[in-house]
């Protein structure tokens, strides 16, 4: 097996390939139900926005760019973040086949990635900017690395154009995407071949390719400045107590269990197929100098993303760490260890064929462990998120209403997600997201139009406060009321008897006084207070 992958570069991509389109087809198959980043996706992918909430817009902006090629569906959302995930695992192997010249060394760095958990089993079960950010911070570091194998003979002036294009779409991507950026470069300037490509005056084409891609949405940032950052500094920050020495020791720890969580999988492989062997500095002048650098820069970026999260900690009593949020740094750890232990890794093609053999495990289980999970809920006695029957719902209200209105209430952005996919050409807002409705006037609703009001909820406790947010959004009389009936859906793939909740009501606006002959949509407005249980009021 690895003399097959390595007798062509192409292999390996070529492998990989095949694996990720299977989780296209794995995830088309097991549900037609959108799980939480998929339905956020599908719901923001309906505006075009310089911004939408604390991630930046470009995964948004290519999302919608999918649906509108291949149409709304689950193959739409699996397929661009798996084309992701391919490339970041590609871009890896590139890299440290370019550094090393081995593509043994870029094997065992692209498949040790399949070992951390976050990278080979959290990406396909609901992310979608960190897979991007993995894949922009990928991107980087070919770059860099063929800048710096090119410096000898005068790096080109493409690699700059790539450098600013990368740069931009990792900003782009996540906000996180500035630590990699920070990290890499501190590391690049104390590396003296990566300091030599880097420091050069077409870096400030770099620059300005970067400050043009980004410029629009820091416009927006600045005028949205709450929006773009509450909710990451509210999650970081959240569990904090008036006492620092606490605050920091909590935070350590949590650092601690999330990095250890993420690499505790390599690291373990590394030791236990290696045995007792130890890297060895000696060995350093056998080797070329681009895979001694590299390995260095590698080393230098982990410590200054690692001081960087300290001080968020010490400084800014950050509390808890998303494993998620590591995954643009973290993924790269596979890389270092196989620079690290690079020469031991060629005399031992015993570990090589392990690791292969390992991988395609993994691969299998990932794979049945997802076809499994939505199929096995009910006897856990968990339902996931893909066995809610959104789609079941959806077509029952059709059947009994017919084709949908020109507008559609939900509460939250799974609601609408999960209903834009069977009713892609209709407005779906949710009371999760006043502020886009603002940038929803492109619709006007005459007075005998009707609106649809959807919500997954399982009890009528919020129906209320929908009720406001939908009259205030419409412009209705306060007393206006909504009949509502409760649907009951059997679980996809459930046991018989168990069953969600939904709950409906078309409005008809014919009846109300309006002085308009055309209803525009309000900010919504949250003044209101009542209360019904068989009605939204």
């Amino acid at each position: 097996m690895v003399k097959w992958l390595c007798g062509n570069p192409s292999r390996l991509p070529l492998l990989l390939a095949i694996y990720f389109i299977a989780h296209v087809l794995v995830r088309t198959f097991v549900s037609g139900t959108l799980d939480y980043d998929e339905s956020e996706q599908a719901f923001l992918s309906q505006f075009f926005q310089l911004g939408y909430n604390s991630q930046p817009p470009l995964y948004t902006w290519l999302q919608r760019g999918t649906f509108e090629t291949i149409g709304y569906s689950v193959v739409s959302l699996a397929l661009l973040k798996n084309i992701f995930i391919w490339l970041t695992y590609v871009l890896v192997f590139e890299a440290i086949r370019q550094a090393t010249g081995k593509v043994q060394l870029g094997l065992v760095a692209s498949l040790g990635m399949l070992l951390i958990p976050q990278v080979s089993w959290e990406s396909h079960r609901d992310l979608s900017h960190t897979v991007a950010a993995m894949f922009a911070t990928s991107l980087l570091i070919y770059c860099v690395v063929m800048m710096a194998k090119s410096v000898s003979v005068g790096v080109a002036t493409r690699w700059y154009v790539l450098l600013g294009f990368t740069v931009g779409i990792g900003a782009l991507f996540k906000y996180n995407f500035a630590l990699v950026v920070l990290g890499i470069l501190i590391s690049a300037v104390s590396v003296t071949r990566y300091r030599k490509a880097v420091l050069d005056w077409r870096l400030l084409l770099s620059i300005s390719i970067t400050l043009v891609m980004v410029m629009p949405h820091l416009v927006w940032m600045t005028q949205n400045f709450g929006l773009a950052s509450t909710k990451t500094v509210n999650t970081l920050t959240g569990g904090q107590s008036e006492v620092w020495i606490a605050n920091v020791s909590k935070g350590l720890v949590s650092l601690s269990v999330s990095i250890l969580a993420c690499v505790v999988g390599p690291v373990l492989m590394f030791a236990l197929g290696l045995g007792r062997n130890r890297p060895s500095r000696v060995m350093d002048r056998d080797l070329g100098s681009l895979e001694i650098e590299t390995r260095y820069l590698l080393e230098r970026f982990f410590i200054v993303i690692l001081f960087i999260l300290v001080m968020m900690v010490v400084v800014g009593q950050a509390v808890q760490f998303e494993n998620r949020w590591l995954q643009p740094f973290i993924f790269l750890v596979p890389a270092w260890l196989t620079l690290t232990y690079s020469s031991l890794l060629l005399e031992q093609p015993r570990f090589q064929r392990n690791l292969c053999r390992l991988s395609i495990g993994v691969m299998a289980v990932i794979l049945f462990v997802i076809i499994l999970r939505p199929f096995t809920a009910s006897y856990r006695g968990k339902y996931t998120r893909l066995n809610v029957p959104y789609p079941m719902a959806a077509e029952m209200i059709y059947e009994q209403e017919g084709d949908a209105p020109r507008l559609i209430f939900t509460r939250d952005m799974r609601d609408a997600g999960n209903l834009l996919i069977r009713f892609p050409d209709r407005l779906i807002l949710c009371e999760e997201a006043p502020h886009l409705i603002g940038e929803s006037n492109r619709i006007r609703l005459s007075t005998d139009s009707k609106v649809w009001a959807f919500t997954a909820s399982g009890s009528t406790e919020g129906l209320s406060d929908f009720g406001v947010h939908i009259r205030s959004v419409l412009n209705l009389p306060v007393e206006r009321t909504f009949p509502i009936q409760q649907l009951s859906v059997p679980y996809l793939h459930g046991k018989n008897g168990d069953a969600k909740t939904f709950w409906f009501s078309a409005i008809s606006l014919d009846t109300d006084a309006v002085a308009a002959d055309q209803i525009v949509l309000q900010p919504s407005r949250f003044d209101q207070a009542s209360s019904g249980q068989s009605e939204v009021r």
